[in-house]
C-alpha cells in the first residue's frame, strides 16, 4: 500500500492564516509546518494532537524516499533516506521533503496492529504486533493492538447499517457479544458502512470524522467493539474502533465534550518502535 499524505500544504497555509497558536503552546515544534498543522487540528477538536508540552523533540527517521536529513536548525547531512518527524500524544507528524513543505501523518494504527514499520512508500520492517493496550490508563491490561490483529475484527464485514454495534473484545483478546448497559445507545448504531475497507462505522465516529476530516483519521480497519477498560482509575464500557491513522473511543458515561476521544497512539507507537516510553 502506498503512503497516503494527510493534509496538503495549501490546507496547512489556510489554517495558518485563519487561526493562531494558543498563548500556552511552547515554541518547540520541529518545523514551522508542524506548528501550523497542530494549531489547525486543535481548532477542530480539543486535544486533537495532545499538548505540545508533552511532545517529543523532532528527530530523523529512516525513510527510503526522504529527500534529506533535517533538524530544527535546517538540513543536515544532505542525501536520500531520512526525514524529520515529531511525536505527539495522539499522532506523528512527518516532513519527508523539506523543499516541498508537505506535512504528512503516519498510518500508526495500521503499523501497530499489523506489526509493519513503514520505512518507505512501499517498504516495511516486519515486527511483532504491539502488545500495548489500545485504550485506557497506562496500567490497563488490554485489549492490545496485537489482540485486534489476531481476531476476526480485522476481517472484511458485510454492512450492518441501522444495527447496534454489538461486538466485544475482552482484555485477553476474545471476541464476544456485548451485553452491557449501552445496547440501545443511539450513537452506537451503525450509520456508515465503509465501502473502501468493508467495515462498519457507528454514528458517534461517523459524525466526529465528518467534523474533523477523513484525512486526519483514515478509513476504518477494524469493526467497532465494546471493551471494559480502566480510565482514570475506573472501569468503563468503551466503544473502540481502529482506523488507519488513529484509534477512536466513545465513552457514553463521559461528559459530552469527552465522549469521543483519540487514543494515545503517538505514545503507544513510540513505545513500540523504540522500546521506551
Amino acid at each position: 500500500m502506498r503512503y497516503r499524505p494527510v493534509i496538503s500544504l495549501a490546507f496547512v497555509l489556510i489554517l495558518a492564516m485563519t487561526t493562531a497558536v494558543p498563548l500556552d503552546a511552547a515554541p518547540t515544534f520541529a518545523a514551522p509546518g508542524f506548528g501550523q498543522q497542530w494549531n489547525g487540528g486543535e481548532a477542530l477538536a480539543p486535544n486533537f494532537w495532545g499538548p505540545i508540552a508533552t511532545a517529543r523533540d523532532g528527530q530523523n527517521e529512516p525513510y527510503k524516499e526522504g529527500s534529506l536529513g533535517f533538524s530544527e536548525s535546517g538540513p543536515t547531512n544532505p542525501g536520500q533516506g531520512m526525514r524529520l518527524v515529531q511525536y505527539f500524544d495522539k499522532a506523528r507528524m512527518e516532513l519527508s521533503h523539506p523543499a516541498q513543505g508537505l506535512v504528512t501523518n503516519g498510518l500508526l494504527a495500521r503499523e501497530l496492529i499489523l506489526g509493519r514499520v513503514q520505512t518507505g512508500d512501499d517498504t516495511f520492517e516486519v515486527r511483532s504486533p504491539a502488545a500495548i493496550p489500545i485504550a485506557g490508563d497506562l496500567d490497563n491490561v488490554g485489549p492490545t493492538y496485537a489482540a485486534i490483529n489476531g481476531s476476526s475484527l480485522m476481517a472484511p464485514t458485510a454492512s450492518t447499517e441501522t444495527m447496534q454495534a454489538s461486538l466485544s473484545l475482552s482484555a485477553n483478546g476474545t471476541v464476544g457479544t456485548y451485553a452491557g448497559p449501552y445496547l440501545n445507545d443511539p450513537y452506537a448504531v451503525i450509520s456508515h458502512p465503509e465501502a473502501t475497507t468493508h467495515h462498519n462505522v457507528p454514528k458517534a465516529f461517523c459524525d466526529f470524522r465528518a467534523r474533523v476530516g477523513l484525512a486526519s483519521i483514515g478509513y476504518a480497519i477494524s469493526e467497532p467493539f465494546w471493551s471494559s477498560v480502566k480510565v482514570g482509575g475506573q472501569q468503563k464500557d468503551v466503544l473502540i474502533q481502529a482506523y488507519e491513522r488513529r484509534v477512536l473511543t466513545y465513552t457514553p458515561s463521559n461528559p459530552d465534550a469527552y465522549k469521543i476521544e483519540f487514543g494515545n497512539i503517538g505514545q503507544h507507537y513510540y513505545r513500540w518502535r523504540y522500546n521506551t516510553p
